[in-house]
């Protein structure tokens, strides 16, 4: 009998050390480079993260519009459930930002300014997840079909580019439209959608009325959808891998 209780205790250990080490390992630094990966994390009322901060860096003359911080604030605590803190500090200054930021160089661009500037981190015993927004008024050089106003890298954090987002109606969308690819949702080409995917055309269709601050009818249902479920483990890195598997399953079926 010894001998059996022996084992369970070491098992008990063995289960203790894999959640509470190497689980929130895996979360903070395999994961997080994956957009969309704390989707559930952050979204689910059954994830151990009941608090989110977002921590702001802005440039000087790239400051964000409070109203839009707000919106954000707001919705985020809305789709989430959670008590979000917001903190702001205006910190970057411009010897530290590139003049342009291409494809290539936004994670190297965004993790330097991080490194050099980060408060707060995301914690697993604390229960705080951690959403970084840089505002810069670097010019944008990536894909040359669009303009960017904003881009989401890593699972946590976000660049908004102050040039092209030059007022607080068009800031509170695309803060929007960023924390969506935070959140697991892609692309869209509907007009009235928050994840349309062309900033261009999205102002010209909402010329003659307000630019939308919330999220459609359709992004709302699979906000909800995350919102309400237990699949909270991050499966990001390992997307290719079950999508291989279900178009084999779906092609042999």
């Amino acid at each position: 009998m010894r001998k059996i209780y022996r084992k369970l205790i070491s098992l008990v250990i063995f289960l203790i050390v894999t959640f509470g080490i190497m689980i929130p390992l895996y979360v903070h630094y395999t994961a997080r480079q994956f957009t969309g990966a704390y989707d559930t994390l952050l979204l689910s009322k059954y994830s151990p993260y009941d608090t989110i901060l977002i921590e702001v860096h802005y440039q000087d003359g790239a400051e964000p519009y409070a109203e839009s911080l707000s919106t954000l604030k707001e919705k985020v605590a809305n789709y989430t459930g959670k008590n979000v803190i917001l903190v702001k500090y205006p910190d970057l200054k411009d010897f530290e930002i590139s003049g342009a930021v291409g494809d290539d160089g936004v994670r190297v661009f965004g993790d330097r300014i991080l490194q050099n500037h980060t408060q707060y981190h995301s914690d697993w015993l604390s229960g705080r997840m951690v959403i970084y927004l840089i505002f810069t008024n670097s010019n944008w050089e990536g894909n040359a079909n669009f303009s960017a106003a904003g881009i989401t890298y890593n699972a946590d954090s976000i660049i908004i580019f102050k040039d092209i987002v030059k007022s607080q109606e068009i800031e509170t969308p695309v803060l929007l439209h960023e924390i969506g690819h935070l959140w697991g949702l892609e692309h869209s080409n509907k007009t009235d959608d928050i994840m349309n995917v062309h900033i261009d055309e999205y102002l010209l269709s909402h010329v003659f009325n307000k630019l939308p601050d919330d999220f459609s009818d359709e992004e709302r249902k699979m906000l909800l959808e995350k919102h309400d479920s237990w699949l909270i483990f991050p499966m990001k890195p390992y997307e290719a891998l079950y999508s291989a598997a279900l178009n084999r399953q779906s092609t042999m079926g």
